[in-house]
């Protein structure tokens, strides 16, 4: 997974959510990795909106702590 910062994340933030999403190669594993978090880091539901860029590519959006992470899928 290449994971761009587009929020300005300490160094140390950025460094910790490399390790923890490196093994997510799928929409599937973020929903699981989703669902085993500690309350309050995600909602419920995981995944909240889907962007459709095209007939190929998605964009999920999942919550995130203040925030969001947005999944590119194709």
């Amino acid at each position: 997974m290449v994971l761009r910062d587009r929020s300005s994340l300490p160094r140390k933030d950025l460094e910790l959510l490399e390790a923890e999403l490196a093994n997510l190669e799928s929409l599937a594993d973020v929903l699981r990795w989703g669902r085993g978090l500690a309350s309050g880091l995600v909602q419920p539901a995981v995944i909240v909106d889907v962007v459709i860029q095209d007939e190929f590519t998605h964009d999920a959006v999942v919550p995130w702590r203040d925030g969001a992470l947005v999944f590119g899928s194709t």
